[in-house]
């Protein structure tokens, strides 16, 4: 094992490759969850199939919070207001406009008044989509990165894996030991808080930072393909017994391994720049942003005695295409506001 010497403001170009990978598993996800989480079709053989596709796409989030916390934690935070405001403005600006655009897009779906006060209801929730979460948990988690910044700056490597230990005991390996042991142990402690998604950021901040030799990277690539293939079967069979899919939830461990060896892979195999992921890469955020609108649109289309298996592909792929192209369009129109902006001064 040895440690990365990271230069600042470098672009990484395996993590220009996961960001890409991370939001087409979040739209893979977003497509195919209404099929999957109905029970009803568990008897069917694509049920089965879609129960590793989930797992699979399931790790996009874990992977946008590690990539997070590697390039975050890295960077110089000369000032936490700075940090801030930098941070903060840009997310807090593009949230803002489509939390509104979500608010008027779901009314006038579910025939609900527009008002002011049940727009600020939705917004000091979770937001008016389902999809806006994400940006809650990655705000909070930059209130915290000025503080964690310090302590990664000052612990060892030993010390950051024990630091990741203590941030996930709570949320990933508490309810890890209660479920293998649920018969004879059951640990409570403390109610569930957001430690579980920063327990992601200083994993991928651990695994960006150190090289490791070849063994540790093979254990933690095999213990992440066998995650993927045996917690869906567990996930199957207690979703069919008891109705409850098990390891599903965001911060559980098999996410933690599975999201672990793809980053390694990543990093193992990318070593040069692609221009055309890296353009990619740079319009996720627009595309994460729009992509539930496009679901709810392509699903809208009559695709005319075509079976669920051919419908989820077209929805994946159409999704996948348009958020994309919104991304590039929104980042052209981003950029020319700014130009005028430049030539105004």
């Amino acid at each position: 094992m040895s440690e990365v010497v990271l230069e600042k403001k470098k672009r990484y170009p395996y993590v220009d490759f996961i960001r890409v990978f991370a939001i087409v598993m979040v739209m893979l996800l977003h497509c195919i969850c209404d099929y999957y989480n109905d029970i009803a079709n568990s008897s069917n053989s694509l049920w089965k199939v879609l129960s590793y596709i989930n797992e699979l796409a399931r790790t996009g989030v874990p992977l946008f919070f590690m990539i997070s916390g590697f390039l975050l934690l890295n960077d110089d935070i000369k000032s936490t207001s700075s940090f801030y405001k930098k941070r903060f403005l840009k997310v807090l600006i593009p949230f803002l406009v489509y939390d509104i655009f979500y608010y008027g897009l779901y009314s006038y779906i579910n025939k609900n008044p527009m008002t002011i006060v049940g727009f600020f209801k939705e917004l000091l929730v979770s937001g008016s989509a389902y999809h806006l979460w994400f940006i809650y948990s990655i705000l909070i988690l930059y209130l915290f990165i000025p503080f964690i910044k310090k302590i990664v700056d000052a612990s060892s490597q030993k010390m950051l894996w024990l630091f990741l230990v203590l941030v996930t005991f709570q949320t990933t390996l508490r309810p890890f030991i209660n479920t293998i042991f649920k018969d004879n142990v059951y640990i409570y402690f403390a109610d569930d808080g957001f430690v579980g998604y920063l327990g992601y950021m200083i994993l991928g901040y651990i695994l960006g930072k150190y090289d490791y030799k070849k063994l540790t990277n093979l254990i933690i690539i095999l213990l992440g393909i066998v995650s993927f293939i045996c917690v869906p079967l567990v996930t199957m069979t207690d979703a069919v017994k008891i109705g409850q899919f098990t390891f599903n939830g965001g911060y559980s461990l098999n996410h933690y391994v599975e999201a672990a060896a793809l980053f390694i892979i990543f990093k193992l195999i990318i070593k040069n720049e692609n221009k055309f992921v890296s353009k990619l890469s740079l319009v996720t955020f627009g595309a994460y942003f729009i992509h539930v609108f496009v679901i709810l649109a392509i699903k809208k289309i009559n695709f005319v005695n075509l079976s669920p298996a051919y419908l989820m592909i077209i929805w994946t792929v159409l999704t996948v295409i348009i958020s994309f192209a919104w991304g590039f369009i929104e980042k052209f129109i981003t950029n020319s506001f700014r130009r005028l902006k430049c030539l105004k001064k």
